[in-house]
């Protein structure tokens, strides 16, 4: 991932999506999986929405109330929400075709590698060519613009709790600092704030090196 330019002023390093670029390990803090998906979510709801305001009769009863049974993953819906779930998809191809995108793109973090990873969003982006799932579209136009921080997880993954922790650890150092003039001294106070044995304090000397590569 290209390095941000700082513009004018040393304050653009309070910016916590500038300085977690350099951590190599949450070089996509904002890429991950959890902020992908809950684009990917609100691009459905967003149909959901304009099926809803054209709706009519039996299908307006169909889809009202039903926007937490569609967004949820489909192995998640038992029961009687199951089989509304499955009353509205059968209701409405739209929101079927909606549906099955969006359950099939969670396959995305399942590779390895960042071939068949980027293979595999090439042929979701391609079902979409004759489907008129304009906010789809916009989703799929946003994930190409940021492809490259999502196939960093295919080299390291990374849970997105250790990536929160991380973003808001380097934040909570920014704004300790009320910003930092020199780039390189933030980086390396961010990575002895992320780092458990870097925080002690040791008054006779360093620790061994068995201590903490162990």
């Amino acid at each position: 991932m290209e390095k941000p330019k700082p513009p004018n002023g040393f304050r653009w390093l309070r910016n916590i999506s500038a300085a977690t670029t350099y951590l190599s390990l949450c070089a996509a803090a904002h890429n991950d999986k959890f902020h992908v998906i809950r684009h990917l979510l609100e691009a459905l709801n967003k149909v959901r929405k304009a099926e809803l305001g054209k709706a009519a009769g039996r299908f307006k009863g169909l889809l009202a109330g039903k926007k937490f049974i569609l967004l949820s993953r489909k192995a998640h819906v038992r029961g009687k929400a199951r089989e509304a779930l499955d009353d509205l998809l059968g209701a409405s191809r739209k929101l079927l075709k909606a549906h099955v995108l969006k359950e099939s793109f969670n396959h995305l973090w399942s590779y390895k590698s960042k071939t068949c990873a980027r293979r595999f969003f090439d042929a979701w982006v391609e079902q979409l060519k004759w489907s008129r799932l304009k906010a789809y579209h916009k989703f799929a136009r946003m994930v190409e613009s940021h492809f490259e921080g999502i196939l960093a997880y295919c080299d390291k993954k990374v849970s997105l709790g250790y990536i929160e922790s991380t973003n808001l650890k380097a934040k909570n150092v920014i704004r300790r600092a009320y910003g930092y003039r020199d780039k390189e001294y933030m980086k390396l106070k961010i990575i002895q704030a992320c780092t458990p044995w870097m925080g002690r304090f040791h008054p006779w000397g360093w620790t061994p090196a068995h201590n903490f590569l162990s």
